[in-house]
């Protein structure tokens, strides 16, 4: 009784208690622990405690067609199952420990007794449920078993700050148009209409300016979810930067409290620091900064400690299949490696040429071969780069035309001159057309499924500059767009924080970069899966190789039917 009277001082619901009820209540109540993957109930029961938490973390599950999907986690001072007791009907879903957690269980009895004697806890709850029953918070380029622990724009407070300049400025200009209509207005009815015309006329840039700091406020947040951390910062059709990195890469978070200010008010500043040589995730003036870091330090160790779970029960997996105690799973079936029906017919060279000249000369942004993406600048890099090589071939066309129209008949040998001159600038000016058409076509962006590259080559092979780093060494991955024009077109530029050496690799001018994006996280988790799948691979070799040793020396005769690789 002791441990839970303890706990129940802790819990901030129950705040309104005295020492008294504080006591009887947790008489009726216990401590229940639960293990990672342990319910403490599933959706569908019947309803018979209202649950507070207070260590660990539980996960609130939805059903599905297609199983269970995460909703939210819980964390301390978190409370659940009040809803279904209060309205007397089944879980709606269940709840389940992502960590070892602890809950304090309150029988349904107990519960309603605790609202009859006071309303104000009642009220909490009332208060808190329309929240807890709306859809969970979703933001553009969300993975399907993606859950949204924190999600918030700078405090109002920075608001306030930002509104202080077009507001002052508001006052003042107000201020200067009283003082106008007692002075002059006095004099003439018309002087007061000019006045007051002035200055409404002012307010409207002053309201715009308002009215612009107050969206770009709201368009700015910065999200943690159980996978990674995001940094989106937006100004309405001018700019868009988002950064992000995986919760794994995470090597620390700071929390800064500027003043007394945002000590008082509760927020501050959280730096999220990665192995990235430069720059570090910045979340700027955000509510309880310092909950937030230990939230999110604690999601990188869950993660870290699923992943080491992960390759504990594989190990367990493959000494059970190596010992016997487990059927192996069975070989792929052969492939038929008879002719295809519908094969494709040879090309003939005219066609194969045919393609390949549309292929280079009508080229596309983004290309995939196999498990490997190519991406190009987009056509508008293309089409600054090829201006002033169009403008001089156009220049030189029309100059002949003139030439030829306007000049009397000359000489055989003036006209062969003005000719050549001619053909020669008309080849100068496609020889360059081509030059920076090659140029243009020569800086490519690879995405392979173990690397990302940055190619760029000068025409004639004059020069070649390759950067090149392992998807496991991406630290983070930002994309920006730098003004409204490249917003229009959804073109932007996407910089990717490494370890390596390289420590930066920038994809310039590129279609569609919040894609690029997320093609590349999906990339990084599609290696960390074959890594473990390798190393299972290798760990069965292991084992069977120390079996077969063991077996040796102490004479027994392998199982032949254990699978030998």
């Amino acid at each position: 009784m002791d441990a839970v009277l303890g706990k129940l001082y802790d819990e901030s619901l129950l705040d309104p208690l005295s020492d008294e009820d504080l006591a009887r209540l947790a008489r009726s109540t216990e401590l229940q622990q639960f293990k990672p993957g342990e319910y403490v109930y599933l959706a569908g029961d019947s309803p018979t405690h209202f649950y507070l938490v207070t260590n660990g973390q539980l996960e609130v599950l939805e059903p599905t067609e297609r199983g269970e999907r995460r909703r939210q986690y819980l964390y301390p001072q978190d409370f659940f199952g009040d809803i279904a007791l209060r309205e007397d009907t089944p879980r709606q879903f269940a709840v389940r420990a992502a960590l070892p957690s602890e809950v304090i269980a309150i029988p349904a009895a107990a519960f309603f007794e605790l609202l009859d004697a006071f309303p104000e806890i009642e009220k909490i709850l009332d208060q808190s449920t329309p929240e807890r029953r709306a859809p969970p918070p979703t933001f553009p380029g969300q993975y399907e078993n993606e859950v949204v622990i924190y999600w918030a724009r700078r405090h109002p407070i920075e608001l306030l700050r930002r509104l202080l300049w077009p507001v002052g400025v508001g006052l003042v200009w107000t201020v200067m148009a009283v003082i106008a209509l007692f002075v002059v207005a006095r004099q003439s009815v018309r002087w007061e209409t000019i006045i007051l015309t002035v200055w409404a006329i002012g307010l409207i840039p002053l309201t715009m300016w308002a009215l612009w700091e107050g969206i770009d406020w709201w368009n700015d947040l910065y999200i943690v979810t159980d996978q990674r951390v995001i940094n989106l910062e937006r100004v309405v059709l001018i700019f868009e930067e988002r950064r992000e990195a995986p919760i794994l890469k995470v090597q620390n978070v700071n929390a800064f409290r500027r003043n007394p200010l945002a000590a008082a008010l509760n927020y501050g500043d959280l730096v999220i620091e990665t192995a990235a040589q430069t720059g570090a995730i910045l979340f700027r003036a955000v509510p309880d900064n310092d909950v937030v870091a230990a939230r999110i330090l604690q999601e990188r160790d869950k993660a870290r400690e699923a992943v080491r779970r992960a390759s504990e029960s594989q190990k367990r997996r493959e000494l059970r299949k190596a010992l016997g105690l487990e059927p192996t799973s069975p070989p792929p079936a052969k492939q038929d490696g008879g002719v295809q029906k519908n094969a494709r017919r040879p090309r003939r060279i005219s066609e194969a040429l045919a393609t390949q000249g549309m292929r280079y000369f009508i080229p596309r942004t983004r290309e995939e071969q196999g498990e490997t993406i190519i991406w190009r600048k987009h056509w508008i890099v293309l089409l600054g780069q090829t201006l002033r090589p169009w403008l001089f071939t156009i220049v030189i066309f029309f100059s002949a035309i003139a030439l030829g129209v306007m000049l009397p008949p000359l000489s055989t040998v003036a006209t062969f001159l003005i000719i050549l001159f001619f053909a020669i600038a008309g080849m100068a000016a496609v020889g360059w057309l081509l030059w920076e058409y090659e140029d243009w076509h020569n800086d490519i962006y690879i995405l392979s499924p173990t690397a990302v590259v940055d190619e760029e080559r000068r025409p004639l092979a004059l020069s070649k500059t390759v950067k090149q780093a392992s998807l496991d060494q991406i630290q983070d991955v930002r994309y920006e767009i730098p003004n409204p024009l490249f917003m229009l077109l959804n073109v932007g530029n996407v910089v990717i924080q490494t370890a390596g050496a390289e420590g930066r690799l920038d994809f310039k001018f590129v279609k569609n970069p919040p894609g690029i994006q997320s093609e590349i996280f999906r990339h990084i988790q599609r290696m960390a899966e074959e890594r473990q799948a390798r190393e299972s691979a290798r760990l069965n070799a292991e084992i069977l190789d120390a079996l077969r040793l063991y077996q040796e020396e102490v004479g027994t005769p392998p199982d032949r039917s254990v699978p030998q690789t």
